[in-house]
C-alpha cells in the first residue's frame, strides 16, 4: 500500500523505521516542527524527522495538520503513531482508506495521552498495544489487532516503552500485510480508563503509600518527569526500586539502611529499596547500589518528606 506516515518520538520512530523496510510504500512523513531543546535552546528535530530523513521520505512538519498539506501525497492509507494533534475529519477522511493508530494500550483501558505511563501507576498487570481504525473520537474506533505483554514488578515506562515498541512494529507491519482480512472489533462500552498527560507535581512521592505502590509511582514516572521527594533541602529523584520484605517500620519516608544494594525506606506499609536514584549535587549522575551507600548526604534516620 501507498502510506502516510505520522508521528513524533522514538516510540513512533520505531514503527517508521520497520514500515520502511517492508514491502509498502511512504510517500510523505507528517511530524511536529523542530522543537528547542537544551540549554543552548538548539531547534531539534523530532526521532520521527531523523527516521525520515535517514531513508529519504519527504518530511511535512505543519503548525497544524490540515487536508490540503495532503493533498500532493495521493496515500491508500495513513498510519498515526504518537503525533501529538487530534486530527481533524478533512484528515482522518483524506486517505482511500482512511487513517489506523498504533495504541500502546489494550483499548478501551487506558485511551488517551501517557496509557504507558498511566499502566504502570495503576499497578496494571498487563497492557499491549492496539491497532484501531482512526475516528473523530479520542482513541474510541474499532480495534483491527491487538496484542497483550504482561508488566513486572522491573518494569519501568522506559522498559515498557521499548518492549511495546518491539510488539508494535510487528503488529503494524503483519496487519497492513493482511489488511483486507482483518476483522473490526467495536471497542467495549466498558472498562474504559483515560491516560491523562503526566505533570511534575504529581510525581511527588507519598511515602504514606504501601510500598507496592510507591515502587509504581517511581517507575511509571521514570523516565519522565521522574519521581522525586525531598532530604532537608535536596531534591532527590528516584529511578528504580523494590518492595523489600523484613526490617524495622519506621515512619513512613525514614532511611533505615543503606547497603551495597541501595537505600531501605520505609512507607506507609512495608519497606522500599532503593536501587537507583538522583542528587541535585556534583553532576547529578545517576547513583546505583553501592554508590548510593557512599553518598554522604544520604544517612540512616534520615527522612524524606513531601513539600
Amino acid at each position: 500500500m501507498k502510506l502516510l506516515f505520522t508521528g513524533t518520538p522514538e516510540f513512533a520512530a520505531v514503527h517508521l523505521r520497520a514500515l520502511a523496510a517492508s514491502s509498502h510504500e511512504i510517500l510523505a512523513v507528517i511530524t511536529q516542527p523542530d522543537q528547542p531543546v537544551g540549554r543552548g535552546r538548539k531547534l531539534t528535530p523530532s526521532a520521527v524527522k531523523q527516521q525520515a530523513m535517514a531513508n529519504d521520505i519527504p518530511v511535512i512538519q505543519p503548525n497544524r495538520l490540515t487536508r490540503e498539506d495532503l493533498a500532493p501525497y495521493p496515500a491508500d492509507l495513513m498510519v498515526v503513531v504518537a503525533y501529538g494533534q487530534i486530527l481533524k475529519p478533512g484528515v482522518l477522511s483524506f486517505p482511500r482508506r482512511g487513517c489506523v493508530n498504533v495504541h500502546a494500550s489494550l483499548l478501551p483501558r487506558w485511551r488517551g495521552a501517557a496509557p504507558i505511563a498511566r499502566s504502570i501507576l495503576a499497578g496494571d498487570s498487563e497492557t499491549g498495544v492496539c491497532l484501531m481504525r482512526m475516528d473523530e473520537g479520542l482513541d474510541t474506533g474499532d480495534v483491527l489487532a491487538r496484542v497483550s505483554t504482561a508488566i513486572s514488578t522491573v518494569d519501568t515506562s522506559a522498559s515498557l516503552e521499548i518492549r511495546l515498541g518491539e510488539l508494535g512494529q510487528q503488529l503494524l507491519v503483519s496487519s497492513l500485510d493482511s489488511f483486507d482480512t482483518l476483522e473490526p472489533q467495536v471497542q467495549s462500552t466498558t472498562g474504559m480508563t483515560y491516560a491523562a498527560k503526566v505533570n511534575t507535581a504529581e510525581a511527588q512521592i507519598d511515602w504514606c503509600l504501601p510500598s507496592d505502590q510507591v515502587r509504581a509511582h517511581i517507575h511509571g514516572f521514570n523516565p519522565h518527569p521522574g519521581a522525586f521527594s525531598y532530604l532537608g533541602e535536596l531534591r532527590v529523584k528516584f529511578w528504580t526500586a523494590e518492595t523489600h520484605e523484613g526490617g524495622p517500620q519506621a515512619a513512613p519516608g525514614t532511611i533505615s539502611n543503606c547497603n551495597k544494594r541501595g537505600l531501605t525506606v520505609a512507607c506507609g506499609e512495608g519497606n522500599l529499596m532503593v536501587t537507583a536514584l538522583q542528587l541535585p549535587v556534583g553532576k547529578g549522575r545517576v547513583l546505583v547500589g553501592h554508590e548510593i551507600r557512599n553518598a554522604g548526604t544520604l544517612k540512616v534516620d534520615g527522612q524524606f518528606v513531601r513539600k
